[in-house]
């Protein structure tokens, strides 16, 4: 038997064993039957981008086709479920018309805009051989090169509440180094590192018009230069640019001075180095996991911290286990055993995880 081996897997059997003899294909193979919104939206958004780089398909286009089939996959909802999936939709909405403005302006400014990038890959499976028992297999948002520099990176899509606390963690990132070293190894060509592409989860707020008819300008309205640039066009309609300067001149040169808060697209190195080190620590860490996935329950115990927890879908059947009570009630009930298990994010909606 040969094991598929996900970095999902290998992060979920380092920080609790039980949820991952739950979750993990090895074993349980379980998930929610419904999924939580933040996997709905960061689907969602994955699948926008794909068919927007692979085909020119507009963002909108697909996001429409994909909400409507996930109603209709959820089946019956209640009246709350249906606010909040179009809240949803509507967030996601907003967050790729902002990305498309975005993407726009900052065509002839940034060394890693779409312009200097041919997607060579877009949603590229692969499975790489660890050990004659296991394969690391996963998905890759898609490969790219980049022309001005003729290197190839992966392209890594994300979402986050803030974009500053996750970029600083990037770094040292596991996953990010996973399929750097997958990539290496699947690929006849040398793969440098990540280019990372990080949507904030926000939309900004509409401007108040003000009684003169103008929008207003506040110092510290969380806006951008793309952003109120639109809202000035749909306000104002058939202002002239003359007058658009004389209302909103100075005000646009200071969002723009300030930047955009709500993106960022950047790479991320990997060196040989990196991932000679953690070829050594992924080798032991699937030798540990196909070890415990016959051992006895014992072997099976949950995170020795309970900090992440509080957003487990296990959060129910781990308490039942603790009191020597029979989980199946919450499985039969709440979960499914999945059919594809090359999941997309993580529970927190903020990263993806496993590809």
């Amino acid at each position: 038997m040969t094991y598929d081996i996900h970095i999902s897997d290998v992060r979920m059997f380092k920080s609790c064993r039980r949820r991952w003899a739950w979750q993990s294909p090895i074993l349980g193979n379980w998930e929610p039957e419904l999924s939580p919104l933040p996997f709905v939206m960061g689907r969602g958004i994955h699948l926008a981008m794909e068919q927007f780089y692979r085909s020119g398909v507009p963002f909108l286009d697909t996001l429409d086709d994909f909400f409507e089939k996930e109603a209709d996959v959820n089946g019956t909802l209640w009246a709350s479920e249906i606010e909040s999936l179009g809240e949803a939709q509507a967030m996601s909405e907003g967050m790729l018309r902002h990305y498309d403005l975005w993407r726009q302006q900052r065509s002839v400014s940034n060394a890693y805009a779409d312009n200097s990038l041919e997607f060579i890959e877009l949603e590229k499976s692969f499975r790489v051989p660890l050990t004659p028992d296991a394969d690391l297999t996963g998905r890759f948002d898609g490969i790219v090169h980049h022309k001005p520099t003729d290197t190839y990176w992966i392209w890594e899509i994300k979402t986050a509440a803030q974009i500053a606390p996750l970029r600083r963690s990037l770094a040292n990132d596991e996953q990010a180094t996973a399929y750097v070293w997958a990539a290496n190894h699947f690929f006849p060509f040398h793969v440098n590192g990540l280019i990372y592409n990080i949507l904030r989860k926000k939309v900004p707020p509409a401007a108040k018009v003000l009684k003169t008819g103008v929008l207003s300008q506040a110092a510290r309205a969380d806006t951008t230069f793309e952003w109120f640039s639109q809202e000035i066009a749909a306000n104002h309609p058939d202002w002239r640019e003359d007058t658009i300067q004389e209302f909103y001149g100075n005000y646009l040169q200071e969002l723009k001075q300030e930047g955009n808060a709500y993106f960022a697209r950047f790479s991320c190195l990997r060196t040989p180095e990196e991932l000679d080190v953690f070829s050594g620590h992924l080798m032991a860490t699937v030798e540990d996991m196909i070890a415990v996935s016959g051992a006895q329950e014992a072997l099976l115990y949950p995170s020795p911290s309970t900090m992440n927890c509080g957003y487990c879908a296990f959060w129910d059947p781990c308490l039942a286990v603790n009191h020597k009570n029979d989980p199946g009630v919450f499985f039969n009930a709440r979960f499914t055993q999945r059919t594809d298990h090359l999941e997309r994010l993580d529970p927190q909606g903020d990263s993806e995880i496993g590809a």
